[in-house]
């Protein structure tokens, strides 16, 4: 497995991916759209895309706009595979916090999310769309001089 940057040939498995990830997917363009200024990197399987992130950073600071690993992969330790590679990455870039916004009710992100260090800040009040309205986003953050349990 490898993580590399994204390639124009790879949008369509990443569209597939999302599109299955998120009850609320980013659309085509938008994926598209962050090939250019955002660091936009997949996850790599013998020539299959299975998971990708892409990052928005701002001087000494990285946030987490978009993270998904394909569905039938979940639960295989890949998320965090993704959480490292986008540590290490912050590590090169000099970054020294990372910040994420994740649903209220993505149990298993928050969870991932924990595991790698980040932190509870805040909640914005119906940040995401839902089947019932809107949903609240949980705001976190990692210090990068912390160390991370599991990680």
């Amino acid at each position: 497995m490898i993580v590399r940057s994204v390639r124009p040939a790879d949008l369509p498995a990443i569209w597939k991916i999302e599109k299955e990830s998120h009850p609320f997917p980013w659309s085509e363009k938008a994926l598209k759209d962050s090939m250019n200024g955002q660091i936009f990197n997949c996850l790599e399987k013998q020539g299959n895309i299975i998971g990708f992130y892409i990052l928005a950073q701002v001087l000494d600071e990285l946030e987490i706009l978009n993270i998904a690993v394909s569905p039938s992969l979940q639960g295989k330790g890949l998320g965090t595979l993704l959480m490292k590679d986008i540590r290490s990455l912050a590590t090169r870039r000099e970054v020294n916090t990372i910040f994420l916004e994740v649903r209220s009710s993505n149990l298993k992100a928050i969870s991932l999310y924990k595991r790698a260090g980040f932190e509870s800040i805040g909640i914005r009040k119906q940040y995401y769309r839902s089947d019932n309205g809107r949903e609240d986003a949980i705001m976190m953050k990692l210090l990068l001089e912390q160390k991370a349990e599991n990680f």
